[in-house]
């Protein structure tokens, strides 16, 4: 069984090592991505001296905005592109650019390429048939390829007759009856609603530990990373921002940038100033309409910041996130040191919440909360409390992050 688990070789450099490997003391395969670096024609950083290191465990997720870096990655696993610099090895076996890399990989991306009129077996064995494997083979590996996938009761129908959905699992079955040591799954699930692809995530996270073999998924979409359950590198300009479980990347994210991305809906960013008021500290909020150094806002960060925020001149970004902007009793009175009034700008309501734009004397803040938020409309006046335990800290100037309140 093999997976990826990437971690720094040191906190001042973005570098990784991968190892592809079976479990115990059996002699281990190695896939290694040593100081990758590709730059376009035009002077674009694509992969930015990368190297990688994992052994056999979960789902690698490559999570980034669109330019991060993903698909390049892929392409030069693949053995499609030349890197300008690093190598791409298999037991220490270069791979030789322009020719077949030496080992099975496939790559999945969101045009499920399948021919309609052919029925689902069909396309799974297409494949197979060009590799002159014999019928009963082809068989073999159709009906453990389905079995494992949960798709034995759409083999027969035509691909024209599936859902999307189904389109995706005959593709990945295609891919598993070709038995690939990897596996490329380049955002393949853009075309699904938000809702089937969460969980479909949850099944192929499900299916990897079954396949025993090494996944890789990349999207731009931080919900799907958090439901793969996997290892997590956020890619920036094709670089590592940062990298771990999708959890602790969401808790404790190095800057801005990962804080930002790694948040759905949105990491609400707000500029303040760090004040010292009769010997407490306050971040005060700069009204957007008003000359600058008027502060109409203020939030009471005493209890979970420290005094040597406010040193003089010194220029912060607060993040808090929608879940931290409540509008129930216990919290306003819980910390009513922060609570302000705020002017409903619209209500988005699906069933399981309610995401609620506010303006904050001239703020715009996406608050999320339950499903029965009540009978909000736009243009109504609520008190809303920031919560400062659940607020990062940000330098501006770096983006860097300071602390959060939960851990100061």
């Amino acid at each position: 069984m093999i997976y990826l688990l990437y971690e720094y070789e040191n906190r001042g450099q973005e570098n990784m090592l991968l190892t592809i490997g079976r479990k115990g003391d059996e002699w281990m395969s190695k896939l290694m991505l040593h100081n990758l670096h590709k730059t376009f024609s035009d002077g674009t950083i694509a992969v930015r001296n990368l190297s990688i290191k994992a052994d056999e465990k979960r789902i690698t997720v490559l999570a980034g905005p669109a330019g991060s870096g993903k698909s390049s990655i892929f392409r030069l696993i693949m053995g499609a592109d030349r890197p300008d610099q690093g190598t791409v090895t298999l037991d220490d076996k270069s791979i030789v650019y322009g020719q077949d890399p030496g080992y099975n990989a496939i790559m999945i991306s969101e045009n499920y390429t399948l021919y309609p009129r052919m029925t689902a077996a069909q396309n799974m064995a297409f494949g197979l048939k060009i590799e002159h494997m014999d019928k009963e083979g082809i068989q073999n590996r159709i009906t453990q390829a389905a079995s494992l996938l949960g798709i034995e009761d759409i083999l027969a129908n035509r691909a024209e007759e599936l859902s999307n959905v189904e389109k995706f699992w005959v593709v990945m079955g295609r891919a598993v009856c070709r038995q690939p040591a990897v596996y490329l799954l380049d955002d393949p699930l853009r075309s699904l609603n938000p809702d089937d692809q969460l969980s479909v995530c949850r099944q192929i996270s499900a299916v990897q530990k079954k396949l025993g073999t090494v996944v890789l998924f990349a999207t731009r979409d931080c919900r799907q990373a958090q439901a793969l359950e996997g290892n997590v590198v956020v890619l920036r300009d094709g670089g590592i921002a940062q990298s771990g479980t999708a959890e602790d990347i969401s808790q404790n994210p190095h800057n801005m940038f990962v804080a930002s991305f790694f948040s759905s809906p949105p990491l609400n960013l707000v500029d303040v100033l760090p004040h010292i008021v009769d010997g407490e500290l306050y971040f005060l909020i700069d009204h957007k309409g008003r000359p600058q150094g008027n502060y109409a806002v203020s939030i009471r960060a005493e209890e979970y910041f420290s005094k040597d925020l406010a040193q003089e001149g010194r220029e912060l970004t607060v993040g808090i996130r929608p879940d931290g902007i409540r509008m129930d009793r216990e919290s306003l009175n819980r910390y009513a040191d922060c609570v302000m009034e705020a002017t409903v700008e619209e209500v988005e309501r699906t069933p399981w919440h309610c995401l609620i734009l506010l303006d904050l004397d001239g703020h715009k803040l996406v608050m999320k909360a339950a499903a029965s938020c009540g009978g909000l409309e736009e243009g109504d006046v609520i008190p809303v409390a920031l919560l400062p335990d659940r607020m990062l800290l940000f330098d501006k100037l770096s983006g860097k992050t300071l602390l959060s309140g939960r851990d100061s």
